[in-house]
């Protein structure tokens, strides 16, 4: 008669991201693989093997990037940084229409016409800001414009402006790779829920076999993954009973 050892049930909705990874990790880790790459002591062929482990690899690949892109953070900081340099660019032209110094009104006036279109550029949204800055950058480099900016020894402001706008572009080109990225891999979830069914085989294959021809890797995986249960049952156990501190002390912080 064969092993009546079973595999414990784990109910994997309970389970966070980090708790599931390390868990499914740790399970094929100790396949009993064979030199060809199967594990015939519990009925896996290699193909299966493969499989699994290109989908964990891939589980661990998209909970390492986030959909919420670190570069996004970053961006809104650039944004308000050359936000701040437009509009700063713009005010100092505007208050130089009252200059005394004549080269500086007449240069000042002739910015001032072309700046009419820019105004509340920084409020519009931030992709069309982008096409507005570069537009600007091209008019105040024309040699219509670009003696105006010296004169007002505005150079410097233009030069900071194109280069916060460089370094915008720059971010918003690597949060376009960045989702490009997680677009190939696929979404967590979607991994998430094929590992849960390559699981499944694998603790329905072992016990058969455990059943039918009694090997000893079959039985020591089998005791394996009944200990990585358990203590992922106690790592879930200790995260909800940190939660719940921390959720009673807000609660008596607020009180």
């Amino acid at each position: 008669m064969g092993s009546t050892a079973k595999i414990e049930k784990i109910s994997f909705s309970r389970l966070n991201k980090t708790e599931f990874q390390t868990f499914i990790r740790d399970v094929f880790k100790r396949l009993p693989l064979a030199e060809d790459g199967s594990a015939p002591a519990i009925g896996l062929s290699k193909e299966f093997v493969d499989e699994f482990r290109a989908v964990v690899h891939r589980y661990s690949e998209a909970v390492r990037l986030s959909w919420s892109a670190p570069q996004t953070a970053l961006l809104k900081v650039v944004d308000q940084e050359r936000d701040k340099i437009l509009t700063g660019f713009i005010a100092r032209v505007m208050l130089t229409l009252q200059s005394p110094i004549e080269a500086e009104r007449k240069a000042a006036q002739a910015l001032a016409l072309l700046l009419k279109g820019y105004r509340g550029a920084a409020y519009i949204p931030v992709m069309e800001e982008s096409g507005a800055i570069n537009t600007l950058s091209l008019h105040l480099r024309d040699e219509k414009y670009a003696p105006h900016v010296a004169t007002l020894g505005m150079v410097a402001y233009q030069e900071e402006l194109e280069k916060i706008e460089r370094k915008y572009g720059r971010l918003v080109r690597e949060r376009e790779e960045y989702w490009k990225q997680i677009r190939a891999i696929g979404s967590a979830t979607s991994i998430r829920k094929r590992l849960e069914e390559l699981y499944e085989k694998v603790a329905v294959m072992a016990v058969a076999y455990n059943a039918l021809y009694e090997k000893p890797e079959a039985d020591d995986f089998i005791s394996t993954v009944n200990y990585l249960i358990k203590r992922t049952r106690t790592d879930y156990k200790r995260r909800k009973k940190r939660q719940w501190k921390k959720k009673q002390k807000e609660g008596n912080a607020d009180s």
